[in-house]
């Protein structure tokens, strides 16, 4: 634990620890809590913020957001996984009713996520590790995610969505447990585009990643991961001191991924392979209101009716 700390000390300067509580019958239970680190260049949240609190009956909502130290979120953290979470900067201690965790994967590793609810741009991507519960959730925790959801159900919803960014109860197998988010350190994002169409039907690629303040490109090497119908082809490049490099493609690239990654970090983002955007067409349709065209009556030749131009003969 402790070279992680260091490293993850050198890569990010604050932690904002944000925990979630659902209190029933005097038993604070923990419903999710996330830490999440902050790189140099990215200013934290204020280190005061109000805890929120909701009564839904007979049972209490709380989210509350501290902001610490990277190492000491890491230690936090830790106890959470040795059994003893406590709410975070309350005197005296105030204990939160837990499962027993599991952590995903060991301490000291990170996984790339691509499909994360509370993700955001700034992340750049992100890498994660979990403590998951490994026992069934209590009943207060476990009855908001019933199968017929109630009135009360849906309201709770609605407030942790609005205080959180997203439905918690949506995402069920992140109930109960914590998640550490680790953004990119080094790139707020990386793309990859069409430079130039060459001849012979060859494309020159270009790759640019935004690379964040302080930060060395040069440590930085991207893999293209081309997938065709025959099979797929990996090309891999490092990046130049303004963070951009290029591939010249024998043919008319097909599906194609990305893999940024860092000498010392090791992956920092993968982009699951797509197509490009090559042209799009336009389509304008004039639409015109019907209308009712009212004929006036035709006069038949009939009793009565005037035979010729000279209507009074």
């Amino acid at each position: 634990m402790t070279d992680w700390a260091n490293e993850l000390s050198e890569d990010y300067h604050a932690a904002a620890v944000r925990l979630v509580t659902l209190t029933e019958n005097r038993v604070q239970h923990l419903l999710f809590a996330s830490i999440e680190l902050y790189p140099h260049e990215i200013r934290p949240p204020p280190p005061a913020v109000e805890p929120q609190r909701k009564n839904f009956g007979e049972a209490t909502l709380r989210v509350s957001l501290v902001v610490m130290s990277v190492r000491e979120a890491l230690n936090w953290y830790q106890s959470a996984l040795s059994g003893s979470m406590k709410v975070p900067s309350l005197s005296p201690d105030v204990p939160v009713t837990t499962s027993r965790f599991s952590p995903e994967p060991i301490l000291g590793r990170l996984l790339i996520s691509n499909e994360l609810p509370f993700a955001l741009a700034w992340h750049g991507g992100l890498r994660i590790h979990r403590l998951i519960p490994m026992e069934d959730l209590p009943d207060p925790i476990a009855g908001l995610v019933s199968t017929k959801e109630s009135e009360r159900q849906t309201k709770i919803r609605e407030w942790l969505d609005n205080y959180l960014g997203f439905d918690l109860l949506a995402y069920d197998d992140f109930l109960g447990g914590v998640v550490l988010l680790a953004p990119n350190p080094v790139a707020r994002g990386v793309g990859t585009y069409i430079k130039e169409i060459l001849a012979g039907g060859r494309e020159r690629l270009g790759v640019k990643a935004a690379v964040r303040q302080g930060v060395d490109p040069r440590t930085l090497h991207v893999r293209l991961r081309e997938e065709r119908p025959g099979g797929i082809s990996v090309l891999e490049s490092r990046l130049d001191q303004f963070g951009m490099t290029e591939f010249i493609v024998p043919e008319q690239t097909h599906r194609l991924g990305l893999e940024l990654a860092c000498d010392k970090r090791g992956v920092l983002g993968i982009k699951t392979p797509t197509h490009f955007f090559r042209s799009f067409h336009i389509t304008t349709q004039t639409t015109i209101d019907q209308g009712a065209v009212e004929v006036p009556a035709r006069c038949e030749l009939s009793i009565g009716c005037p035979s010729g131009p000279d209507r009074g003969s």
